[in-house]
């Protein structure tokens, strides 16, 4: 068992000593910037519009929840249910981001001396793939899909009375999405790793 933990240790530090680990706290860090710019943008539009002027008009925000205006006047009711997510959540994905981010730049995690140390930092990076996986495939399934709202776009055009509709899915939307596999490098290995070597050489 010893000469297998020894192994597991020797196969860490060579690992997290490549230059792939500095690669992956690099793309790291841009899922981070991206997720924290994804709270501030919408996430979701559908409009509808005739003779090329938008008269309908509804948006989605993570902090605001859905947001309708006809032909330029607010808060008119359009059929789209007014539901949001839940303050808590957001505010939990701006704190273990910007934790994380704290983890990532000021503690090495990666080094196996102070792994027993900083092992719960570990287990932060990996909630925040796991929070970015959630509102990514939440937000379609919760929000979008029980309104009859299409994912992730739709153009349509009704020629007889000179009306499009259009859905999609917004610059928030796109970047929550794109942050996804660039944290997923360094939090999958930091993470898998971490959760290996305390089962084995910490029990």
């Amino acid at each position: 068992m010893i000469i297998v933990q020894a192994n597991i240790v020797f196969s860490w530090r060579i690992e997290v000593t490549s230059k792939n680990i500095r690669v992956f706290k690099g793309f790291y860090i841009i899922g981070i910037i991206l997720i924290l710019f994804s709270l501030f943008f919408d996430w979701y539009s559908y409009r509808i519009r005739f003779n090329n002027e938008t008269i309908v008009l509804s948006t989605f925000n993570l902090f605001d929840g859905w947001k309708q205006s006809i032909s330029g006047l607010s808060n008119v009711d359009i059929g789209i249910e007014d539901t949001s997510i839940p303050l808590i959540l957001n505010l939990m994905l701006i704190g273990v981001a910007i934790l994380s981010t704290y983890t990532v730049l000021f503690i090495d995690i990666e080094e196996t001396s102070a792994l027993g140390k900083h092992l719960r930092y570990a287990y932060i990076n990996g909630a925040v793939l796991l929070l970015v996986l959630f509102y990514t495939i939440i937000f379609p399934i919760m929000y979008l899909f029980p309104q009859g709202l299409y994912f992730p776009y739709l153009h349509v055009i009704d020629s007889e009375y000179g009306v499009t509709s259009i859905y999609s899915v917004e610059l928030g939307y796109i970047l929550q999405l794109l942050s996804f596999p660039l944290l997923f490098p360094y939090a999958f290995t930091i993470t898998f790793f971490s959760i290996i070597i305390s089962l084995c050489f910490f029990r």
